[in-house]
């Protein structure tokens, strides 16, 4: 909260939000009384989501206020959904503190809670120099980075230690899916699922496929038919690489593998692609070309119910999530939601932030304020229950008639989405189940695949000369890091 000065033209910072425990999203009017006390009105009261809160803030001598530990959390951006767990965590405790520090402060995407390039840069140099705060929100997939020089801290030995967690109440496979080497970096109280959607009777049924299947299924395609909509050569590379990651590459394991077929193939793949692709106003949107048959795959995250009959219906019969070509049982992934949260390995409050990790995977928090799947089961259980729930409304004559609960629209299709039925249900919990691997990022791997990829792209060089410059690189920057 800023004062703006007119006759100075100076701006003075007030007060800071967040440090007092409120969430300015949820903020309906704001007033400052002549005694300089805050008074405010919200319309959501914390986690029961309900109603309205009216509070007054005033002025207090730091020696007055109840003194706790200290927690610090770096993050490189600030979502509606962190500063909420921190704000509800620091009126529970009364052992602990929550204090953010945002390296991605004064960027235009400070609160979106997207990957903010700016910010993970700060947060990264500051870690990298020793400055490192005692909880780390991660939720690109960089943690082995991290975990490669011992900053980070194994969460293993913490949830299964006494003060831990009951595993057969959360979703124990992306538990594990989301550990390194035997080693958990980052815990996320809620996840999505990236995968690639097409028609059963295209892609075929099951839940993962090979490189080979995919270049098929583009080679065979019908006239006018695309494959995925506006995709370059270098985007079809960065997804499948992406998402599968860990088969060639895998900083904290040691493990560098670009020389073989399977890489190759992905190569060969993304050189069937376009160069440049670029979106025009009057391109049809990616929903219709799918709803009219002429966008063969669909790049998809699913959170909810909702996401999962959004493109159900926009094929308009049954659908395969056969995720990305892999050696995996599964060729969907699990990426963290707006929060995932690794310790460092030389806090010394490490015993504060694994309580404010456990507050977050507590069934309060997982039933109430988790936006995506929550982790534990019960609370996904929960929320499909809602989503599952018809609404109905009554004409004049009394007949009640089930009406949509959700309309999804874009500048040329409009979808209507009603309650989520039980086979839908089943086919995201059946999926959940079936997947063993998270979403894995290291941005200088990427540099290096993306740059000595394009001579191959260009016809300077074959794809077995890039593919040997790809693994030297990938070797030297393996041994330097590890």
């Amino acid at each position: 909260m800023y004062l703006y000065n007119t006759e100075t033209d100076t701006v003075e910072t007030v007060m800071n939000w967040l440090a007092n425990d409120v969430l300015s999203d949820k903020l309906s009017l704001v007033s400052v009384a002549d005694d300089g006390n805050i008074r405010m009105l919200s319309s959501d009261s914390g986690e029961s989501g309900a109603g309205c809160e009216l509070a007054v803030l005033s002025k207090t001598e730091s020696k007055e206020a109840a003194e706790k530990q200290i927690i610090t959390l770096g993050t490189s951006s600030l979502s509606t959904d962190l500063r909420q767990s921190v704000i509800d965590f620091n009126k529970k405790s009364d052992k602990y503190r929550v204090e953010v520090i945002n390296y991605g402060e004064g960027s235009e995407t400070e609160y979106s809670g997207t990957e903010n390039s700016e910010g993970m840069t700060r947060l990264k140099n500051e870690i990298v120099a020793g400055n490192i705060p005692d909880l780390i929100n991660i939720t690109d997939g960089s943690e082995a980075f991290y975990a490669a020089k011992g900053i980070l801290e194994d969460l293993k030995p913490y949830v299964d230690g006494e003060n831990g967690l009951n595993r057969e109440e959360y979703f124990d496979n992306i538990l594990t899916a989301m550990q390194d080497n035997g080693k958990l970096y980052v815990l996320a109280p809620d996840f999505a699922i990236n995968t690639i959607a097409g028609k059963t009777s295209e892609v075929g049924e099951g839940y993962k496929w090979t490189m080979d299947e995919m270049m098929k299924l583009a080679e065979k395609r019908a006239e006018g038919v695309e494959v995925f909509d506006h995709e370059t050569k270098q985007s079809a590379l960065k997804n499948c690489l992406y998402y599968n990651m860990e088969q060639f590459f895998d900083l904290s394991e040691g493990h560098c593998d670009f020389d073989n077929e399977e890489f190759k193939k992905v190569l060969e793949f993304a050189n069937m692609f376009p160069e440049s692709n670029e979106y025009a106003d009057t391109d049809p949107s990616q929903a219709l070309l799918i709803s009219e048959g002429r966008l063969m795959l669909c790049e998809a995250t699913l959170c909810n119910a909702r996401s999962y009959q959004m493109y159900h219906n926009m094929y308009g019969e049954d659908i395969s999530l056969i995720g990305y070509p892999t050696k995996n049982e599964c060729g969907s992934a699990v990426s963290c939601g707006d929060i995932g949260l690794a310790i460092s390995a030389k806090s010394e409050n490490k015993e504060g932030a694994w309580e404010f990790i456990r507050f977050l995977m507590g069934e309060e928090y997982q039933t109430n304020c988790t936006t995506w799947f929550p982790m534990m089961k019960s609370a996904f259980e929960k929320k499909m229950e809602e989503e599952m729930e018809k609404q109905y409304e009554t004409d004049e004559n009394g007949d009640k008639a089930e009406v949509s609960t959700y309309m999804v629209s874009w500048q040329d299709y409009t979808m209507e989405l009603y309650a989520a039925t039980e086979e839908e249900v089943a086919a995201i919990r059946e999926l959940i189940g079936k997947i063993d691997h998270t979403v894995k990022n290291d941005e200088q791997i990427y540099n290096i695949v993306t740059e000595e990829a394009n001579a191959y792209f260009t016809g300077q060089k074959s794809v077995d000369e890039v593919v040997d410059v790809i693994q030297n690189r990938a070797n030297i920057y393996m041994n330097e890091n590890n």
